[in-house]
């Protein structure tokens, strides 16, 4: 079977091919893309040359398709369709959307951001499903081959110029422990800070917080380390350990279990969460849309 290569054929005769199968009248097709009569002629014998087939012939005052140029007119038509949606995309459409978005976030992330964003994804894109984890272990590694298309992280140290990056919010750092504590809601010493046992979380704003005592020369004993925040503040509820978290967490802790929130007798710089992804992604249409309903509700959420 013999077959054409396209790189020898002009693939916008396939337009004027179209207008002239449409219109049955060289005139009608010329007026139509801006051309001259010749010019169509010239382009319609082209085109029958290329198909091996008359296409259209004249019968009396008219001119009739002939079975091929039938066939090719509804081709051709359609496969200019396509063309068309793919240069020109409509507006996204979520409820049409499908695919899968897999995220990678903390916790304390998923449970002050995405719990919320998530509904939103499944109830406006039904056909989209969500895989969210939090292990955060070799997450960027994710990034980069395409297993996360995105992560919510309080990046410690600069990304390499492939990731794209918008900050949610910042919150300063507050101190957790049990209601059963004193002083109810005032600032402990940090004598009394340091000579307490503590419990941390092993991800997202520890790495940050054991960099900042060091500068400071601050010691303290970390008792219990668990990997999230959900067990962190469990454990800390039923026992005399502190735990030291982004204000906006520490709020959330108090509404789960019976904790208090202090403020702490240091200075420690407020800590960012931030979105992240590949600059592969940018223009993938579900996951832009993904990150806009994530960004839209760390506004909402707002500097803590």
């Amino acid at each position: 079977m013999h077959r054409t290569n396209l790189r020898n054929v002009d693939l916008n005769l396939l337009v004027i091919t179209a207008a002239v199968l449409k219109e049955r009248n060289l005139t009608r097709a010329a007026t139509q893309l801006h051309m001259s009569q010749p010019a169509v002629s010239h382009a319609l014998a082209r085109a029958r040359e290329l198909f091996r087939d008359r296409l259209l012939v004249r019968s009396g005052n008219e001119m009739l398709l002939t079975a091929r140029g039938k066939a090719l007119a509804a081709e051709i038509e359609a496969l200019l369709e396509s063309v068309r949606d793919m240069l020109n995309e409509g507006e996204f459409d979520p409820q049409q959307a499908t695919g899968k978005l897999r995220l990678k976030a903390t916790e304390g992330a998923v449970m002050v951001v995405l719990t919320s964003v998530l509904a939103d994804i499944t109830r406006a894109a039904p056909r989209v499903s969500v895989d969210v984890s939090s292990g955060m272990a070799d997450a960027y590694g994710g990034l980069r081959n395409g297993g996360v298309d995105a992560l919510l992280d309080v990046v410690g140290t600069p990304l390499g110029r492939e990731f794209r990056t918008q900050d949610l919010f910042s919150n300063t750092l507050v101190g957790v422990c049990s209601i059963r504590r004193k002083p109810r809601g005032k600032r402990i010493s940090l004598k009394e800070y340091s000579e307490a046992a503590h419990a941390a979380i092993e991800t997202g704003t520890n790495v940050l917080l054991e960099r900042a005592l060091v500068a400071q020369g601050v010691k303290r004993t970390v008792a219990l380390s668990l990997p999230g925040f959900v067990t962190a503040a469990a454990a800390v509820a039923q026992s005399d350990l502190l735990l030291t978290a982004p204000r906006t967490l520490g709020l959330k802790a108090c509404e789960l279990f019976p904790l208090q929130t202090f403020e702490l007798p240091l200075n420690l710089a407020p800590v960012t969460l931030t979105l992240v992804w590949h600059e592969r992604d940018d223009g993938d249409r579900l996951q832009q849309w993904m990150r806009t309903r994530i960004i839209e509700m760390g506004r909402t959420i707002g500097d803590l």
